[in-house]
């Protein structure tokens, strides 16, 4: 199993299991600092305009429905503000796109 497949695998159980809520949150906060120090990601997407691919921290990534998603930055965002938000693996907030039809190539470490 690759690393991300682990990682999905762990955000799976965290959101799965019914779990205090303080607890949960812990869980969610150190599933959150793990993905982000650990992996990237080179994802494949076929749902933008026609196919691309970028690098995105796996904590970018998530499952719906049994499927992967990425969570992508709005159009609005410049090269500029894209390329720091993924070297410094900002948390996706409201104005990021869940995108589906996403396969994950390749993962590797920031170091």
């Amino acid at each position: 199993m690759c690393a991300c497949s682990a990682l999905c695998l762990g955000w799976w159980f965290i959101k799965k299991v019914s779990l205090l809520p303080a607890v949960s949150h812990i869980l969610r906060v150190l599933f959150f600092m793990v993905s982000i120090l650990l992996q990237f990601a080179v994802v494949e997407f076929s749902d933008l305009t026609g196919q691309s691919v970028h690098v995105v921290p796996t904590a970018w990534l998530d499952e719906d429905d049994g499927s992967l998603v990425c969570w992508w930055p709005a159009d609005s965002w410049t090269d500029s503000k894209l390329n720091k938000a993924i070297e410094n693996c900002i948390v996706p907030d409201d104005s990021f796109e869940k995108h589906t039809g996403v396969r994950v190539l390749h993962t590797y470490s920031k170091n």
